[in-house]
């Protein structure tokens, strides 16, 4: 769900910058958020019994810091890019 209001949001954002009329503006990022909730929910009634899956085996030894900063700059890139 918080994904529907993620992309709801976006395209409000991108609905105020363009040349429609306000109602427009209000009416299209509201038909974007009933359509996306609306294969969300498709999507959830579409599954009849709980999805279990095992609980992953536990990582031998600690975890590799040598990945936290390539992880940095990639999400950096990420913010960058959508800034």
């Amino acid at each position: 769900m918080v994904q529907v209001a993620a992309y709801m949001g976006v395209i409000a954002l991108a609905a105020r910058r363009t040349a429609l009329p306000p109602r427009a503006q209000f009416a299209l990022p509201l038909t974007v958020a009933v359509l996306l909730a609306a294969w969300l929910a498709g999507a959830a009634l579409a599954v009849y019994q709980p999805v279990v899956t095992p609980e992953p085996p536990p990582i031998a030894g600690d975890q590799n810091p040598a990945l936290l900063p390539k992880m940095a700059v990639f999400f950096s890139l990420g913010i960058a890019t959508i800034v």
